[in-house]
């Protein structure tokens, strides 16, 4: 299965991408099982880092940044819908994307017609949402914020927030 994280809050994706990671065992194993690439990664690349076999670990982790966002030729993109529905069962593929790609995405699609990926959309918390956010975020933390704290908070960090 695949994962397709999207969306402007970097915030948010990289707390569930922790999470989702946290559950799949040792750190320092997962760690030496982790591969990164990015936007320049060839479909080659993509493909042997998902076949590896995890080594003393139930998994292998491989982490996508910004590949969706460049637009990647449709060579690659016919050859990545034909391997996904394939990939080992060991494998976390995750793409994060730091834009909202759109619901007609090809890889949002797979995911939803086959069922063989799991796509959130990340948007950036915006009005009441972004001051129950940010004292959601505060009370998990075991802090204590009062809802005028919250509101002043939200005025002042919303205009930091594209559009």
């Amino acid at each position: 299965m695949f994962h397709l994280f999207h969306g402007q809050d970097a915030y948010s994706q990289r707390d569930t991408l922790a999470a989702m990671l946290a559950k799949e065992g040792d750190a320092d194993m997962l760690s030496l099982n982790t591969t990164r690439l990015d936007s320049r990664a060839s479909f080659a690349e993509l493909q042997a880092a998902c076949d590896a076999m995890p080594f003393l670990s139930r998994v292998r982790v491989v982490l996508v940044e910004g590949l969706l966002a460049a637009v990647p030729d449709k060579t690659f993109m016919e050859k990545l819908a034909a391997y996904l529905p394939n990939l080992p069962p060991t494998t976390r593929l995750i793409f994060l994307e730091s834009q909202a790609l759109p619901d007609n995405h090809r890889l949002i699609r797979l995911a939803a017609e086959q069922k063989i990926g799991y796509v959130k959309k990340f948007d950036l918390p915006r009005g009441p949402e972004l001051e129950r956010w940010a004292r959601a975020h505060v009370e998990a933390r075991g802090g204590h914020i009062t809802p005028q704290a919250a509101g002043l908070l939200a005025a002042n960090v919303a205009p930091l927030f594209p559009p």
